[in-house]
């Protein structure tokens, strides 16, 4: 009996010590960094822990900034700024703009062992745009943003802002998301990186091109009066004879169609493939061809051919690229409607 009393003394002091330590620390969410006039602005998305999650009216969430030539100093004005002490190990996102160096602020961030990196690195035009919006379906915009990258594939491992800068310091190119508001917060773009220095963003043509390429699934491709949507591909680079062959292998089910195919016969659908695998040829094609003209490779396809051909290295402009691009359109599943 004595023992039984003894850990239930235990475990409610345990909790009154929990309870004491959430309210001394300020849980940090999701971090921005912008750099402007030689500038640095640090802005955090504070989680409200004394908020009542019963209450709509409530504030669930709240931003502090610090500001200083020097990203430290930076930071600390930030921290002071807090009634708390600051709590990293729940970062989901770190914004920034694109004229900041992923390299200047990574630095800091290895050294601070309060810091968990397991969080995902983030374009955006405005940081205070971003964190100051309040959304429908998610009051905390640090966590609303990092469920909509999980949609698009973006690199799943376990350390999400060391890869990035491990692809940097190694002089990889790299692509990072690119958020902006559309009524609510959308994810719009990728932004390309040639080494470390920002170089542009895809326009949506050519984003609709890397989310397939991407494995993002029912993504519309169209021909004319027709279109279906990819939910199921494969990517891969077999390189051989000094050469790259990319293969882009797909399924797809129709989304609409003209009058002029008849879904009854067997031989429609093999006209379907060949005709959307024509299209996805010239799509793909001309999208990586277009990221060569500017030695710009975010599919890493150089380090697969140095690696192979190590003696013989050449840049990504300077490979041989040949294309097979295959769609297999089928029944299964398919509902469609007919164009007008």
């Amino acid at each position: 009996m004595k023992k039984i009393i003894l850990i239930i003394f235990i475990v409610l002091l345990t909790g009154c010590y929990d309870y004491r330590e959430l309210n001394d620390i300020a849980i940090i969410s999701g971090v921005g960094i912008s750099k402007e006039d030689n500038e640095y602005k640090v802005i955090y998305e504070v989680i409200n822990t004394e908020a009542n999650k019963e209450s709509s009216n409530d504030i669930k969430k709240y931003n502090v900034t610090g500001q200083d030539k020097e990203l430290i100093n930076a930071i600390s004005k930030a921290n002071e700024a807090l009634a708390k002490k600051p709590y990293f190990e729940q970062i989901k996102v770190l914004l920034i703009t694109k004229d900041v160096n992923i390299l200047d602020i990574s630095d800091y961030i290895f050294r601070n062992e309060r810091i968990n990196t397991n969080f995902y690195l983030v374009l955006c035009d405005d940081i205070e745009e971003i964190f100051d919006f309040t959304s429908v379906n998610e009051p905390n915009n640090s966590i609303a943003i990092s469920n909509l990258i999980k949609k698009i594939n973006y690199d799943k491992i376990t350390n999400l802002f060391d890869f990035v800068v491990d692809n940097l310091i190694q002089g990889y190119d790299i692509y990072l998301p690119y958020i902006t508001i559309d009524n609510e917060l959308s994810l719009d773009s990728i932004g390309i990186y040639d080494n470390d220095t920002f170089i542009r963003y895809l326009n949506q043509e050519e984003y609709r091109i890397f989310k397939y390429l991407n494995k993002v699934k029912d993504i519309p491709i169209i021909n004319n009066n027709n279109s279906i949507k990819i939910y199921n591909s494969k990517l891969n680079f077999d390189i051989k004879n000094n050469k790259v062959s990319i293969k882009y292998n797909s399924k797809g089910s129709i989304n609409y169609l003209s009058n002029e195919y008849n879904l009854r016969d067997n031989n429609s659908y093999k006209e379907i493939s060949k005709t959307f695998s024509d299209t996805l040829y010239q799509e793909v094609s001309n999208f990586i061809n277009n990221l060569q003209k500017d030695n710009i490779d975010i599919f890493g396809i150089t380090k697969l051919y140095n690696t192979k051909y190590y003696n013989d290295k050449l840049e990504f402009k300077d490979l041989k690229l040949e294309y097979d691009i295959k769609v297999d359109v089928d029944k299964a599943g398919t509902s469609f409607k007919e164009a007008k």
